[in-house]
């Protein structure tokens, strides 16, 4: 730009064009007119590389116009469509209390055609009726119980089922306490008095032993306390831990309580069975080497006995064939005047005359017997 008295000069580069414009303006007066004209050859070096970096420039921005109007104009389907549950357009918790019925209405906002809805609680899919799923969708919640605390219900388009809205219930019930109210260990056992507890909102829990609250002895007693159960530990049980254990939760409306009654008996005397087993180990062992050492003995022994066995029973036998046959003899030379009575006893009296002899016969065999042992 040039100044002077009269005159002021606007000098203009216009690329990529060779030329330049020269704007002379007079007083109030302006006018237009073609200077010269300025080949590449006379421009600068920086000037040049001014050229070169406006053409890229250019270039890069109408390339971006012409890819920003191609994705402009691509076909492409925009959802439109929105669900509600009860009026909620978002994801929202339902507070509701024991034995009360809930009901929940899903529709579709802004649909352009008829939409299907489906309905899950937790991960499981709820049965409608057929005049129940367009456009508009209610499941009812009959009888609510502690256990749908937490159940999520969830309503989603089916032709988009990314498209969805859920509903959380929050049920609010008192205490449940429950388990093992009676327990018997031996005095120096561990036990564990174990109190389950289900309850919303989450209740504040406590010990006591009759009727006072419980004074934990270190090394002795240890609390362990979980959403679901508050337990109770005793390391090695005395006959001072005998009694009543009351569990106590506690909210903001109610306050519950479960005893357990806890029994310590006296500890019982245990039979040692390691030092029975090796004891009879040791005996059956001790005899089975004295058979072994004596076997030689025992051996002859025992084939005395057995001969003197044998003579007993050629003995006996011989005896036992011999007396009937003494007996057949005398009856035949008995008159036959004799009555059968008289037959009858004299044959008796023989009998036990005969068993008499053969017990003195067996004894003087044992009397034998015995000495050849010794």
């Amino acid at each position: 730009m040039f100044r002077g008295p009269d005159t002021i000069i606007f000098q203009r580069k216009i690329f990529p064009e060779s030329v330049c414009e020269i704007n002379i303006y007079k007083g109030s007066q302006k006018e237009k007119r073609l200077a010269k004209e300025v080949s590449f050859s006379e421009l600068s070096r920086s000037d040049l590389n001014s050229l070169k970096m406006a053409w890229k420039t250019s270039g890069l921005m109408q390339m971006c116009r012409f890819l920003l109007l191609v994705i402009l104009f691509l076909p492409h389907e925009m959802t439109s469509s929105v669900l509600t549950v009860n009026g909620k357009t978002e994801n929202y918790i339902l507070d509701t209390e024991l034995g009360f019925e809930e009901s929940l209405k899903c529709a579709v906002q802004n649909h352009t055609r008829e939409e299907e809805l489906l309905w899950y609680r937790g991960e499981g899919r709820v049965d409608l009726k057929s005049g129940n799923k367009i456009n508009s969708s209610s499941v009812c919640v009959t009888s609510i119980s502690e256990n749908d605390n937490g159940i999520t219900f969830t309503c989603k388009l089916q032709k988009n089922q990314s498209v969805s809205i859920s509903v959380v219930l929050n049920v609010t019930f008192p205490p449940l306490l429950s388990g093992n109210d009676l327990q018997t260990a031996e005095e120096g056992n561990d036990v564990k008095l174990v109190c389950n507890v289900k309850s919303n909102p989450q209740a504040q829990m406590t010990w006591y032993k009759d009727g006072s609250i419980l004074n934990l002895e270190k090394d002795h007693h240890q609390i362990q306390q979980t959403s679901e159960y508050l337990q109770l530990s005793i390391t090695k049980v005395k006959k001072s831990d005998n009694g009543t254990y009351s569990c106590t939760a506690i909210t903001f409306t109610e306050r519950k309580t479960k005893d357990f009654h806890l029994i310590v008996k006296d500890k019982a005397v245990t039979i040692p069975i390691e030092p029975i087993v090796a004891a009879c180990i040791v005996v059956f062992l001790t005899l089975c080497f004295g058979l072994l050492a004596r076997r030689k003995r025992i051996m002859k022994m025992r084939k005395l006995r057995c001969h003197l066995i044998r003579q007993e029973f050629y003995i006996r036998t011989s005896l036992i064939y011999e007396v009937p046959s003494v007996f057949i003899a005398i009856i035949k030379f008995i008159p036959v005047k004799l009555s059968e009575v008289m037959k009858k006893q004299f044959i008796m009296h023989l009998a036990v005359v005969a068993m008499t002899n053969l017990i003195y016969l067996q004894n003087t065999f044992r009397k034998k017997a015995v000495k050849n042992e010794k």
